[in-house]
């Protein structure tokens, strides 16, 4: 009797088999060992994920319109290891959820209200979007409108995320900004 040696399982794979062994070997070793992208990762309903590289200085802003003021409103963000903190805010009118800053000084330039250094980690932000209230995403140099992306009253969910590097290039081809 004669054994085959050919994919015989005690002898490993087939030398066809190799170059694909190789392929993935090689794949999943540059996923490794490139070092990390961290991103603004924004997930919503009906929307494929988008994906903004990010450094230390990027600036990050959400704006938008108050629901029940009807005036503009914008929170900056900063990244702090894998989360988002609010360092400012700034609004036309005290109505409503707007103001109750607790210690923090309200200083009025021109025609509107700031509050500065809040240094409030928020991790994730999570905001129902609407034509309403126009949210917007600024990004760096990047603006994204957010209520075009979802149905109204949509959810849309914002936050930071570190991936391998190649893990990012495949997918921020695969998905663009809008």
């Amino acid at each position: 009797m004669t054994l085959s040696v050919r994919g015989d399982a005690r002898h490993g794979p087939s030398a066809r088999a190799w170059p694909s062994l190789a392929g993935v070997a090689a794949v999943t070793l540059l996923a490794v060992l490139t070092p990390a992208v961290q991103c603004l990762e924004i997930r919503g309903s009906g929307f494929p994920n988008v994906l903004l590289p990010l450094d230390e200085t990027t600036q990050i802003s959400l704006r938008f319109m108050h629901s029940v003021e009807k005036t503009p409103v914008v929170e900056e963000f900063s990244v702090q290891g894998q989360g988002l903190v609010l360092v400012a805010t700034s609004f036309q009118s005290l109505g409503a959820g707007l103001g109750g800053l607790d210690d923090k000084e309200l200083l009025l330039d021109g025609n509107c209200f700031q509050v500065r250094d809040l240094s409030r980690p928020v991790g994730r932000l999570v905001l129902r979007v609407s034509e309403l209230t126009a949210h917007s995403l600024v990004c760096g140099q990047q603006t994204i409108d957010l209520f075009p992306l979802v149905p109204d009253g949509g959810r849309v969910e914002i936050g930071v995320r570190r991936l391998p590097r190649l893990v990012y290039w495949v997918l921020a081809r695969r998905y663009p900004p809008p």
